[in-house]
């Protein structure tokens, strides 16, 4: 890759050399094998939240041995009126709980409580972490968006992301956004392993679980998670998209439709069940939205122009979603605009997404999508979408296109705090930001106020460069 990037953009390329020895020389806690765990965080006592509601939250613990566990509930901190069931824990094996029958918009402190399996000693008390049931209308609150972690190559600094990570947790968001590229990876489609492909979302595991003990995390796919219906294709299931699904299902717990949150309803063959891409649900006054770009894409490994899709069932789930809901703030996240190319605003007014031909700007979007009615972004304009996140660029860029804000978020990871701008700035039109972090989102009934949250290592900042400066900020009323 380093040699195409020199034949290509010499200057980049020495710049991202650079970048990578010095993240290494800076990073010692990773290990250089794909095959050993990332010793960052722990993986014994792992935990991570998931699908908050107004009366439950999901944990998924994960334990280096076996053990019996269980969880004690408060809302206030140290005093723990509820408790669930014992659970049986295996080595490596994740174990998923619900904490049921709580209150709505409450705050709770929770600690696992654990021992040897099969013995009789004292139930270990872990640390205490915290989080919140579905606000009400009218209520305040933060959640945090990040992308393209990269931790699985070059591009990703390990040590920077774990930094941004615990940025965000110090801003107490009830939940983080993950945009994709992160668990990887599809370099190597076509000799990828299910135990390969396990490693990989284990790995994540000890920096994700450093986190989201205390703020849920929601995750949407990327092209690198290789979850794409050309993958889908290949040989099933013995395919790098089926091991995908399952690995991220094994540790992660996104949504799935239950009453509270609404999103895809087929259960796929075995072994992948319901594969949690795409969902949405309400908190306070706004409406989330993830959608999935690539798993419908079905024409080839790098899918182009109308190849890129939806879904007939995605696109109608999507339309029903923003056409019937009451929420005042609409925000939908995807990992990008028809899931390839570069840029943000310019992309969206072309093929499935804004019904153009990119050649010669003549709308065909009936002639290609019979039946359907209109384009995605025409759909955002009718329904009033404030915000649509995206990342795969590795920058900060703010834009504007028929009212709706598109706001691309940066790597969190970027250790030569560049390599997105200069790779891929000048596709956006306005507000092109380098450097590494993550987008902090407060809500509240008058507006929402967007910023961005940057990251420095310590050796890296000085009088103009602050870990957790806000470089960039806008409101929307």
């Amino acid at each position: 890759m380093i040699l195409r990037l020199f034949q290509k953009n010499p200057a980049f390329a020495l710049l991202f050399l650079v970048a990578f020895v010095a993240c290494k020389k800076n990073d010692p806690i990773v290990t250089p094998k794909n095959d050993e765990i990332v010793k960052t965080g722990n993986l014994n006592l792992n935990e991570i939240l998931g699908r908050p509601t107004n009366t439950s939250v999901t944990i998924n613990i994960l334990f280096d041995q076996p053990e019996e566990v269980y969880w004690e509930i408060g809302t206030s901190s140290g005093v723990y009126k509820l408790k669930t069931n014992i659970y049986t824990s295996l080595k490596g094996v994740p174990t998923l709980a619900d904490f049921t029958n709580l209150s709505q918009n409450t705050k709770y402190y929770y600690r696992t409580r654990y021992r040897t399996s099969g013995s009789n000693d004292q139930f270990v008390a872990g640390a205490e972490h915290t989080f919140h049931t579905q606000r009400n209308q009218g209520e305040s609150f933060v959640f945090t968006v990040e992308s393209d972690p990269h931790p699985y190559d070059k591009k990703g600094c390990h040590n920077l992301w774990l930094l941004t990570l615990q940025n965000q947790l110090k801003d107490n968001p009830d939940f983080m956004f993950d945009l994709g590229d992160t668990f990887g990876d599809d370099h190597n489609a076509s000799t990828i392993t299910s135990d390969e492909v396990k490693q990989l979302h284990l790995n994540d595991r000890a920096y994700f679980g450093a986190v989201c003990h205390s703020m849920p995390l929601f995750f949407c796919l990327g092209n690198h998670e290789g979850e794409s219906g050309y993958y889908l294709l290949q040989s099933p299931p013995d395919n790098l998209a089926v091991y995908g699904n399952i690995w991220r299902n094994y540790y992660y717990p996104n949504p799935y439709p239950d009453g509270f949150y609404t999103g895809n309803l087929m259960i796929e063959g075995n072994p992948v069940g319901k594969p949690e891409n795409y969902y949405s649900w309400k908190w306070g006054d706004a409406l989330f939205v993830v959608i999935d770009v690539y798993r419908y894409a079905s024409s080839g490994e790098k899918p182009e122009k109308w190849d890129f899709t939806l879904g007939k069932v995605q696109y109608d789930w999507l339309k029903s979603t923003l056409e019937n809901t009451s929420s005042k703030y609409k925000f939908v996240f995807a990992h990008h605009v028809r899931g390839q190319g570069r840029g943000g605003i310019t992309n969206a007014k072309f093929y499935e997404w804004g019904g153009y031909e990119e050649n010669n700007n003549s709308y065909t979007f009936d002639t290609n999508r019979p039946g359907w009615g209109k384009p995605i972004q025409q759909l955002f304009k009718d329904n009033h979408v404030n915000i649509f996140f995206q990342g795969h660029d590795h920058l900060f860029a703010h834009e504007v296109l028929d009212g709706i804000t598109y706001q691309e978020v940066p790597m969190p990871g970027d250790s030569t705090y560049i390599l997105g701008k200069t790779a891929n700035g000048a596709a956006y039109t306005s507000d092109v930001i380098d450097g590494s972090g993550y987008i902090r989102v407060t809500v509240s009934p008058l507006n929402i106020k967007t910023e961005y949250i940057q990251s420095y290592l310590p050796k890296d900042e000085n009088g103009t460069q602050k870990n957790r400066m806000t470089s960039f900020s806008y409101t929307l009323n």
